[in-house]
Parts: structure tokens; sequence; C-alpha cells
């Protein structure tokens, strides 16, 4: 029996070899066949098989400024969610968008908020009770344990919120190695006595290998609580010291008393992880911030450019429709100060530096109005040793402005 349309199938196969989401592949797409074990395996081991190819590495450049991480290697293969999901006992947390293998934040705060309660145990006092509940809230669903914060908290109190968030722990390698699934074999041994078929249990039966997929053993996980409002000093040491006990003394997920889901934390090793985490972070974000300057730059030039082009493009047409008088005027105007001097005190010269007699009007005109204080500059200039003849510079001015104004004294 198939879990899926016979559209679906057609696309991805019969056996949905062409499936590229993992979690897709254990949740969805299905070949199920009540009591064939055999097909049970061999389900597992596409769907193990399909992860390993395709599950992408989580995002681990999350922005939690105040989040309190550790890493934990994985010590024993790791069970999560098994009996979660269509196939029976054979249930996996994975990311639904990039296949890894993750651990709920629920799993995480309840294995912490266990070994909380095992060092309770040990010593029921009740200020070692009101900080587990100023982290993981009240009730905390143990009897003993809640029965003393009733005599210590306000008698109006009926719940608190706990101070510490618990996120999803999920897989990371600084170096790109993914998490690997694996298939791990529980054998029942007695099938018949299990399913009341038979009053005791013989060894005459037939053993019955339960193939299931695990996280192998090895994987590095990353930790991350986040502190809340409340949280002080004081309850994020707490809740850090509960989840590596709980981590490295409860295991995590099920059958851990198999040996499975137990991690080792080693202080130094963590921190350093953590340390080239920041460093890769700091990279990329630098790469971020210099690719969107490159990309700022250029369009800051193609935006210039287009200005650029646009005035040319402006100017070409408003000089089209300018007489050669206006254009002379435009290209005295752009003179700087010396050109400008430097072409006046060329007014009276001959040969190749002579100026033609619609670009003196044009100077005249620049003189009069909007370079005026050079005209005061020059009428009370003597001639000296190789300097242009101003006195006779100033005549020649002056008799053409009687020409071109009607007999008009320049002022």
């Amino acid at each position: 029996m198939y879990t899926t349309t016979d559209a679906i199938r057609v696309l991805l196969g019969n056996s949905y070899e062409a499936c590229q989401s993992p979690s897709l592949r254990l949740n969805k797409y299905l070949s199920l066949d009540s009591g064939n074990e055999k097909q049970r395996t061999q389900e597992i081991n596409q769907i193990v098989s399909c992860c390993n190819k395709y599950a992408k590495q989580p995002p681990l450049e999350r922005k939690f400024t105040r989040a309190l991480s550790l890493v934990a290697r994985l010590a024993g293969n790791l069970i999560v969610n098994q009996a979660g999901g269509i196939l029976e006992n054979a249930g996996l947390c994975l990311d639904p968008l990039r296949g890894y293998p993750y651990i709920p934040g629920s799993a995480v705060k309840g294995v912490a908020q266990n070994a909380a309660w095992l060092e309770w145990k040990d010593n029921p006092s009740a200020e070692l009770a009101l900080r587990i509940a100023r982290v993981f809230g009240y009730p905390t669903q143990h009897r003993d344990l809640d029965l003393v914060l009733e005599k210590v908290l306000p008698p109006k109190m009926n719940a608190l919120a706990g101070s510490v968030s618990f996120l999803a722990a999920v897989p990371c390698s600084v170096d790109g190695e993914k998490p690997m699934l694996d298939t791990d074999i529980c054998t029942s041994h007695h099938p018949n006595y299990y399913q009341g078929k038979q009053k005791q249990a013989y060894d005459d039966e037939s053993p019955i290998p339960l193939v299931f997929p695990v996280v192998q053993a090895g994987a590095t996980f990353l930790f991350q609580m986040v502190p809340l409002l409340r949280a002080d000093e004081e309850i994020c040491q707490d809740a850090r010291r509960w989840l590596i006990d709980a981590i490295c003394n409860c295991g995590m997920g099920a059958k851990t008393a198999a040996g499975y889901g137990w991690f080792s934390f080693d202080e130094q090793s963590s921190e350093q992880w953590l340390q080239m985490v920041k460093e890769r972070i700091n990279k990329k974000r630098a790469e971020r911030i210099e690719l969107q300057n490159q990309q700022r730059a250029l369009e800051e030039k193609r935006l210039k450019d287009e200005r650029v082009a646009h005035e040319r493009a402006a100017e070409k047409a408003r000089q089209e429709t300018m007489t050669p008088e206006e254009i002379l005027n435009e290209k005295i105007k752009q003179m700087s100060g010396e050109q400008f001097f430097t072409r006046i005190g060329q007014f009276c010269q001959t040969g190749r530096l002579a100026v033609a007699p619609d670009e003196k009007a044009a100077l005249l005109r620049a003189l009069k109005e909007p370079r005026h204080e050079v005209w005061e500059q020059i009428r009370v200039m003597k001639k000296g040793k190789n300097t242009p003849n101003w006195p006779q510079i100033v005549n020649e001015i002056f008799t053409l402005h009687k020409q071109l104004y009607n007999g008009e004294k320049m002022s």
C-alpha cells in the first residue's frame, strides 16, 4: 500500500528514489505492507540513504544576543521521536526544510528539568526547589517537589513561568561534515509472549529483528538556551549546569538505559568550537557588508553615469538651439578666472593668439556683467616688462564698447 497518489509516484518513482526531502520521505512518502518486515526494513534503509544524501547543514547564525550556547558530542547512537510517524517504531525528528536530525526544545527542557529534580532528591531543600521553579516554572510535574514549592511560594501563586527558553538542539560542524543516519536493530526473542499469545516466554520462538533509524554516534550538537527578562546570572548558571548534567548523565531520547543518546561534553572544546563559529559568522558578515558596499558603489556609479549622460544630452539639445553669440557667452562663462584674465591680456594680439571679433564682443559682455571686477582691475593697470599692454587693451575695449553700444561709455 502506497501513501501517495499515482501522480507523485510517476514523478518520484515507485520507491520514491527521486525524492530529495528526507522529511517527506520519512513522514509522507512510504510503501506500507502490514506484517512485511522485509519491506519495512527496505523502507528504513531508503529513508536513511535519502537523509545522508540530501540533508543540509542547519543555519548556525542565529541572532540571539543573550543565548547560552554549548556544544556536546554524541557518544552513542541517538533515537528521537521513534514512536512518531506513519512507519511504526521508525520515527525520527527531521527538519522539514533542510532534512537534518534535531532534538526538540521540549525534549531538551524535559531532560534538564529531570536532572534538576534528581539533584533536588539528593538535597531536598526549599532554596533549591525555588531555583528549579525559577528556571523551569511551576508546577514542575514532580509531586514531592511541587508540595515543597506550595509551602514556600506566595499563597495565591498557582503557577509560575520559567525564565529560560530551551531551543531545539541542532547538529553542527565547522568543516561542513553532516550528521549521518544509520540503522540499528532491536530483536524481540519472545514475540508471542509480548503479544499475549502465550503465558510464558520460552526459548522456542523465532527472534524478529526490528530495524529502526538512529543518528550515528560522533555527531556534534549545538544546545542553546535563551534567558528571558526575569533571568539573572544564577538562573542562567543553574540552567546550563542542569542541561550538561542531563545530556552527560541521563541521556537524550529513547533507550538511554541501553546506551543510546548519551553525550560527552568538554568545556574547552565547546568554547573553541563556539569561537570558530563566531569567527565564521563575522567573516560572512564582513563579506556580506563588502558585497553590499560594492553593489552600492556600482549603483551609485550607474546613477551618476545616467545623470551625466542625461545632462550631456540636455546640454547638447540646448546648444543646438543656441545662437553663435550664446555659444560664445557659454564658452567664456566656463573659463576659470585665470583663463579669462589671460584671454583679456591677448585682446590686442595678432597672429596665432589673436582674438576674433565675435570673441572680443563676448569678452566685452563678460566684462560688463558677470566679471566686472576684472574690468575694474585692468583699467588701472600699466604696461610692465613682459606683461600685456594694458592701457592699449583698455582703449581697445573702450572703442569696441562705443561701436557695439551706440557710443555708450564703458563704466
